[in-house]
């Protein structure tokens, strides 16, 4: 069910939002419906290991897919795929890690969620004409806010302002450690941490000074 909801979320938040951006929500259902045609032609066995791995875990009986019962069982949910995607139809690895790592701006929840916007941002973004020539991660952040990709894909707009700030970071502590090399010298190795400090400031922005 995580999985299923994960799929349709975004196109479910785009109908609350009461900005009723439309194109993006016409989109996410063409989005989701093949996300869910994948799911039944190619994530079934993916999933039945998964939910293998969890009964074992928790001393949970296995479902013996060889059972005509639960054969039966598997068509129904089949075919329950089949009626959601006719419902839409009638109706309407890289990131993941940084996500994991800055675990104090993406909580456990928000790294699953966005396992699953991602797979739709990516989705999205294969058949979007607007976004096949942008060759700069600045002119992609640009366009999300102008089409509003931002507010359909917070956690990935979120990601990926957060490599834009880290390429900035890198370089000034960069800077930074080359000035150091500069002030603390060797005969100059007992330096206090305000002098170092007020001493890095005055030659890293020496341009200012």
């Amino acid at each position: 069910m995580r999985h299923v909801l994960g799929i349709t979320n975004e196109f479910s938040e785009a109908l609350q939002r009461k900005d009723h951006d439309i194109v993006n929500a016409i989109l996410l259902v063409r989005i989701s419906k093949e996300r869910f045609q994948k799911l039944r032609e190619d994530g079934w066995t993916s999933l039945f290991s998964q939910v293998s791995s969890f009964c074992q875990k928790h001393d949970i009986d296995v479902p013996n897919m060889n059972d005509d019962f639960v054969a039966k069982r598997k068509v129904t949910e089949e075919s329950s795929q089949g009626i959601q995607l006719q419902e839409l139809n009638n109706r309407f690895n890289e990131l993941i890690c940084l996500g994991q790592i800055y675990s104090s701006i993406f909580s456990p929840i928000e790294v699953l969620a966005l396992n699953n916007q991602l797979e739709t941002y990516v989705v999205d973004m294969q058949s979007n004409k607007e976004f096949s020539n942008l060759k700069r991660i600045q002119v992609l952040s640009k366009k999300m806010v102008d089409t509003k990709k931002n507010i359909v894909y917070p956690f990935v707009y979120h990601l990926i302002k957060l490599v834009l700030i880290l390429s900035v970071a890198t370089t000034s502590v960069e800077r930074v450690v080359y000035a150091m090399k500069v002030v603390k010298y060797r005969l100059r190795n007992r330096i206090g941490d305000q002098w170092m400090n007020d001493c890095l400031i005055t030659y890293v922005e020496k341009d200012i000074f």
